[in-house]
């Protein structure tokens, strides 16, 4: 870049993870509303791909909103470096940008005190996140679903089906959950709903733990603007 080596003036950022609440909701409604048109549609393969993109989008808005998180405890201090605490802050925000989850709960521990399962109480939504992001990452790379089946020979039950590789932490969740059966696919309504949901849910308690930041409330409010109208037209 011609500008590598000349120090910014100004910058600004464009969040981008607010956007995705409301493009999850009107997926889930859209594959709702189909389902009711067309008996057929749940067979489809577009079908499982809505709900594979709905899981995508809700991992990827966590991992976006606790970016903006990090962020928010730095202000104004990207042209200071000739100052030790600029110089250190800034650093703090080189790390954020190349973050990946694992990294987050060491991040928030040097941004807080304490670790994002510190900071959250509910142990159960901690897990789930986690799964999430896990099952995220198999989709992003396309891994594919491997399932093994396990029946005695000439015996008479159903044969018992697991998830192996990338998914076994998943499967492991979602049929402690009772989530998955047999050897239903891992893209049904109920999975991607069940993750969705944890989205709002996790953003509430993390920002419940975090001291008051009036640009983090306008994001949160700005990502659940439109929910009330987008259920409007398909009760």
């Amino acid at each position: 870049m011609a500008t590598k080596n000349k120090q910014p003036t100004s910058y600004h950022e464009s969040s981008i993870w607010p956007n995705f609440p409301t493009t999850i909701e009107w997926l889930r409604l859209e594959r709702n509303s189909n389902k009711r048109k067309n008996k057929l549609f749940e067979m489809k393969t577009h079908h499982k791909g809505l709900n594979a993109t709905m899981i995508l989008l809700s991992a990827v808005c966590i991992e976006g909103f606790l970016v903006e998180c990090l962020n928010s405890f730095v202000v104004g201090k990207r042209d200071r470096m000739d100052e030790l605490q600029a110089r250190i802050e800034n650093d703090f925000l080189n790390r954020v940008s190349k973050a990946t989850f694992r990294d987050f709960p060491e991040l928030f521990r040097v941004a807080t005190g304490k670790s994002l399962s510190e900071l959250i109480s509910d142990q159960d939504l901690i897990e789930g996140v986690k799964v999430l992001i896990a099952f995220r990452n198999g989709i992003a790379h396309a891994r594919p679903a491997r399932y093994n089946s396990y029946q005695e020979i000439d015996a008479e039950e159903e044969s018992e089906y697991e998830l192996d590789g990338q998914y076994e932490k998943l499967e492991t969740y979602l049929k402690k959950r009772g989530l998955r059966h047999g050897a239903e696919h891992i893209f049904t309504d109920k999975i991607a709903d069940h993750f969705s949901s944890l989205v709002q849910k996790y953003i509430d308690a993390v920002m419940a733990s975090l001291p008051v930041s009036h640009s983090m409330n306008h994001l949160v409010k700005y990502a659940y603007r439109e929910m009330p109208e987008l259920k409007k037209g398909y009760v």
